[in-house]
């Protein structure tokens, strides 16, 4: 499992080679680095930034910049992420900066821990004797009332990292008020929790712990609050396509940073059709269709390097380093294994799902002579396959009979056998029951878990208890209707085949 957390003291930065590819003969009309002005220089460092050896936030931008490049399949932390959340963030429009307060990546300490850990936290950073207000919000948050959108990604794996996107938008009670306190955002207008994973979602964790802090720095649901946790949909990582994708793990880290970017894209592609205005339609609506992990690594790899290049004041350039040998901890990478793998180019069709509630693919278009059907599954048409356990009738296909294709028996989704489908470490032994918030059949949707007060770490009394009551927060809360399709043709569940005439050849 990677490092939850690294210590960057003691940490410095040198130059100890400089074996890069260049061209040579020199060329009019081609940027030519002389070969005499290269460094190493016998420690001759003129012209650099006073503080380049030492600088915490460069030396944090060349790690992240080494993980981008380790492996296409290492799973990305969060130095990583935020040194390219601001780089792209630095780019963006005076007036968006202005309005969008990005969360730190590192955040497990608070999303990844338990409830006992998780209020701990809140007692330590939010006096229990003090009313919520601004004046006992840590000075992290502050940002929180003057700016309406909150945006970030948090972890909250407890093996490896398990990246959920968070995207927050708060209004201001009276904007013409001459009171301060009434100009401040303290008023939730939504909240969208996205969560890619599927079969082991934490979107009723991070939900509830968000609103908790929300709650704690005084900022509390708005008239305009529907109650709703708007549910946008994305590429799943976890689906019925794809049982062992388990793999595909890493894909969380990259897929966090393409969905942020796309939520900053559209409040500036609306903010330049009306400057600070908010249009959750459009905010809101279905992610692309594609995901390319590979794409999305090269384009951060890009903005990694950029970060140093803007850290080191622009003195230094990118550059292509022959590699023997790169070490990630104790194991050694082999060096090829960065390649893109471009078979997997697979295309969803956003915000549809089949008749079971999973999302929907393309896929190639059925060969002569193989047969398809109008929106039935091959489990629908065959049943079960024979000796595996399994009817047809929960639409699943493990053999447990509870519908959640984890193969566990418990009915949660999430493959542990503890009923409680809160994390993926199980054993807890707490009971869920459905509220009918966010996703489409069940899975990924949010869970409130009855509370065992005889084995529970939460109290009803705990001022900090995360299961404190939030029925004002909750009460709204409902589910999205299924949207089934229609007759299409389908391979396999959860797929319709592109139908398209032939091309011909030149």
């Amino acid at each position: 499992m990677p490092p939850k957390s690294f210590n960057l003291h003691g940490l410095q930065l040198g130059i100890p080679r400089s074996s890069v590819l260049a061209t040579h003969p020199k060329q009019d009309g081609r940027v030519w680095i002389p070969h005499k002005d290269r460094w190493p220089k016998a420690n001759d460092y003129t012209g650099l930034p006073d503080d380049w050896r030492q600088n915490r936030h460069l030396i944090q931008a060349v790690h992240a910049l080494y993980t981008l490049q380790g492996r296409r399949d290492i799973q990305l932390d969060p130095e990583a992420i935020e040194t390219c959340l601001d780089y792209l963030v630095h780019g963006l429009p005076e007036i968006v900066q202005q309005d969008v307060h990005i969360l730190s990546p590192n955040s497990n300490h608070i999303f990844g821990v338990d409830n006992a850990t998780f209020i701990q936290w809140l007692n330590n950073n939010f006096d229990p004797a003090v009313a919520p207000a601004p004046a006992r919000t840590p000075a992290v948050f502050h940002e929180f009332y003057t700016k309406p959108y909150i945006i970030g990604t948090v972890d909250c794996g407890s093996r490896g990292y398990h990246w959920v996107t968070i995207i927050v938008h708060t209004e201001q009670p009276d904007p013409s008020s001459a009171t301060k306190e009434d100009t401040w955002f303290t008023n939730i207008e939504s909240i969208a929790i996205i969560d890619p994973h599927r079969r082991h979602s934490k979107r009723r964790r991070i939900t509830r712990r968000v609103l908790r802090i929300l709650r704690e720095c005084g900022i509390t649901p708005g008239p305009n609050y529907s109650g709703v946790i708007t549910d946008v949909w994305t590429p799943p990582i976890y689906a019925v396509q794809f049982p062992h994708r388990g793999v595909y793990r890493w894909w969380s880290g990259p897929q966090a940073f393409w969905t942020i970017r796309q939520f900053l894209h559209r409040i500036t592609e609306n903010y330049c059709r009306v400057a600070g205005d908010h249009n959750g339609t459009e905010l809101y609506k279905a992610l692309s269709g594609f995901f390319d992990p590979d794409n999305v690594r090269a384009e951060m790899i890009g903005m990694a390097a950029m970060q140093c290049n803007r850290l080191m004041e622009y003195t230094t350039r990118i550059a292509i380093e022959p590699i023997r040998v790169m070490e990630y901890g104790t194991t050694q990478i082999n060096i090829p294994e960065l390649e893109p793998d471009r078979s997997d180019t697979r295309m969803w069709i956003p915000d549809e799902y089949d008749k079971n509630g999973e999302p929907v693919m393309w896929e190639n278009q059925i060969a002569d002579g193989e047969s398809s059907d109008d929106g039935l599954s091959q489990r629908d048409i065959f049943g079960g396959n024979a000796g595996d356990g399994d009817s047809g009738g929960d639409g699943d296909g493990d053999g447990d009979g509870d519908g959640d294709g984890d193969g566990d028996g418990d009915g949660d989704g999430d493959g542990n056998g503890d009923d409680d489908d809160d994390d993926d470490d199980g054993g807890d032994g707490q009971a869920s029951a459905a509220v009918g918030v966010g996703g489409p059949g069940g899975a990924g949707s949010i869970k409130k878990r009855a509370r065992d007060d005889s084995s529970s770490t939460e109290s009803d009394s705990d001022s900090k208890s995360e299961s404190a009551d939030d029925s004002d927060l909750e009460a709204g809360h409902k589910a999205k209707k299924v949207k089934k399709t229609s007759k299409k043709s389908f391979k396999k569940p959860g797929t319709r085949v592109m139908n398209r005439p032939e091309r011909s050849s030149l």
